[in-house]
């Protein structure tokens, strides 16, 4: 009997920073990537347990962000991922291929297209990251 092991997280929360965006170019492959911290609460009896998590996206999803901040209320899926930081230690990240946009604050509602979900269907080769 195998068992099969799935890497999948499924998050609402609010963004608590502006969203940090970057392009670059590695082996010749063009990337961007836009990243951000999410604020998820578990309530209590007695209080609320908040925890902040990182999550990045690529490619189209991240290009979807655009006018998307601080204050927004969004629903990511993904999976969790680990990399080195700088001072060679270890941190956890969700990488999004689903972003569904619930709520944005009064001065980024004309800057967000909250029609379309922003879903990239992503294959094992494609969910690498370019660096």
């Amino acid at each position: 009997m195998s068992t099969k092991h799935e890497n999948s997280v499924a998050l609402v929360g609010e963004i608590t920073k502006d969203i940090f965006t970057k392009k670059g170019n590695t082996n010749g492959y063009d990337w961007n990537m836009a990243s951000f911290s999410l604020l998820t609460e578990i309530p209590t009896n007695t209080r609320s347990i908040k925890t902040y998590h990182n999550v990045s996206s690529f490619g189209e999803v991240a290009d979807k962000l655009k006018g998307i901040g601080k204050g927004a209320t969004v629903k990511v899926i993904g999976s969790i991922g680990s990399y080195k930081d700088k001072d060679e230690n270890w941190k956890q990240q969700i990488i999004a291929s689903l972003i569904e946009v619930l709520s944005v604050p009064k001065d980024q509602s004309k800057l967000a297209d909250l029609d379309e979900d922003i879903y990239i269907e992503t294959n094992d080769e494609d969910s690498q990251l370019p660096f």
